[in-house]
């Protein structure tokens, strides 16, 4: 929004709240200049019009803008009040993206880790694939192939298919395994499985991970409470969704540990994943 477009608003809104609240036991103000920050005197040019209710600031700007203060000037803090639009003015006074809510957030938390993780598997080899720290060890291709088939499982549960993409896709003949191979967790009886190459590996990631976004695009903040198995309402999505960040970011320092050991010289380049590609 421009500049002149944000004040045009400003004003326009104190001249309905004061109309607004002529009655009011608290007549419409701005937060003291002095009491805030650089960063949010910045934020006040185009939010800071209207009228404190208890300890509730309301904000006197176009609906789609509306944002509400909660806190007093020196701690404030802008809560969304519109899901599809909001911002505050940067320092190049230009409106800054809309701010995130959970679902987005869990989206790109869990994106990232994917586009880091796929990062660190670029350019490996069989043999580095296949390699153990120590005999007992778990080697890259197996993390990959647990984290994946983790997901698989997981997402396919949240969604209620019928079967996961392991045995709807086939994955498990692209992988030389039985259908009914043992469960990612079981680390002894996957260690007689095959590993399968690489690109095979890196796929079923980018299929299970398709599936979790896609999973993701049709889910509403309110949701992240539900619990899909009302024998176990402490599995509610939301900590289902936040085991399933922390469980892969676990998993890719590993991958992560274990390429390094094999190539000293190695290292993701810096910044991976800060910055996400567009949707397609």
């Amino acid at each position: 929004m421009p500049i002149a477009d944000a004040h045009a608003h400003m004003v326009a809104g104190e001249k309905a709240l004061t109309a607004f609240c002529s009655g009011c036991h608290s007549p419409p103000r701005r937060p003291s200049q002095n009491s805030l920050s650089r960063r949010e005197r910045v934020g006040v040019r185009v939010f800071g019009v209207g009228c404190q209710i208890g300890n509730v600031w309301i904000s006197a700007v176009p609906e789609e803008h509306q944002l509400i203060l909660r806190q007093p000037p020196r701690k404030m803090r802008m809560l969304r009040r519109s899901a599809a639009t909001g911002g505050i003015l940067d320092q190049g006074h230009r409106i800054s993206g809309a701010l995130l809510d959970t679902v987005r957030f869990i989206s790109q938390s869990l994106s990232q880790v994917q586009l880091r993780l796929l990062a660190t598997c670029d350019g490996l080899t069989q043999e580095q694939v296949l390699w153990r720290p120590a005999p007992y060890a778990n080697n890259i291709g197996f993390i990959l192939w647990h984290v994946a088939r983790n997901e698989d499982r997981q997402i396919s549960r949240f969604r209620g298919a019928p079967s996961d993409l392991w045995e709807s896709q086939s994955w498990y003949t692209k992988f030389g395994q039985p259908i009914d191979a043992p469960d990612p967790g079981d680390r002894m009886g996957l260690r007689a499985l095959p590993i399968p190459a690489l690109d095979v590996l890196v796929s079923y990631l980018k299929a299970t991970h398709e599936q979790l976004q896609e999973f993701l695009a049709t889910l509403t903040p309110d949701e992240l409470d539900v619990a899909p198995d009302p024998s176990h309402p402490e599995r509610t999505l939301g900590a289902s969704l936040r085991h399933l960040i922390t469980h892969k970011n676990n998993h890719h320092g590993q991958v992560d540990y274990i390429r390094g050991l094999q190539d000293e010289t190695w290292d993701l380049p810096p910044g991976t994943g800060v910055v996400l590609p567009s949707p397609s």
